[in-house]
């Protein structure tokens, strides 16, 4: 299944399991241990986050250039949210009423209103935009991107840390 990245339920009692190699969530007892539901989702998922209010989990579908929406209830598809090229993590804001996808092929971070599930706007972010994190009072949000250097087999990559402004909604 590739399990490759997971969330617990803020009580714990849950562990939601993106399985890159099947095209799913797992959605795993931690008590029992048992898989309660995999949840068929896009191509290719990479990332997940949770929603503030724990209703929703969103799973970054890299090569399906979508988020899926999935309601923690019913555990099931919600809606699918489009997204920029291949998609790589989600993180919601601390409100709930905005997604941000990191799209590593778009090299941009994709502004999503979960209200609507459209995208009024889209940040550039620098070539290989990969993986999101927000700050403990939820201001700003840092986005990573790595990639090759052009040089001999072996050089370093390049780096760079993008810092989102959730207020502005823009980079600062």
């Amino acid at each position: 299944l590739s399990p490759i990245e997971l969330a617990l339920s803020p009580g714990g009692e849950r562990l939601y399991v993106v399985c890159e190699g099947s095209d799913e969530l797992a959605v795993v007892d931690v008590k029992s241990g048992k898989v309660l539901r995999r949840v068929p989702v896009g191509r290719l998922p990479k990332g997940l986050a949770m929603s503030p209010d724990a209703k929703f989990v969103y799973v970054a579908n890299s090569w399906s250039d979508t988020v899926s929406e999935i309601d923690t209830r019913t555990l099931a598809v919600t809606r699918t949210l489009d997204a920029g090229f291949e998609p790589t993590s989600v993180l919601v804001d601390r409100e709930g009423k905005t997604l941000y996808a990191a799209n590593r092929i778009g090299g941009d971070i994709s502004v999503i209103d979960l209200a609507s599930g459209g995208e009024p706007r889209r940040l550039v972010a620098g070539r290989g935009a990969s993986y999101l994190a927000g700050s403990p009072d939820g201001r700003f949000i840092y986005g990573t991107h790595v990639y090759p250097n052009p040089g001999p087999h072996r050089t370093p990559p390049q780096s760079e840390i993008t810092v989102i402004d959730t207020g502005r909604q823009a980079v600062t």
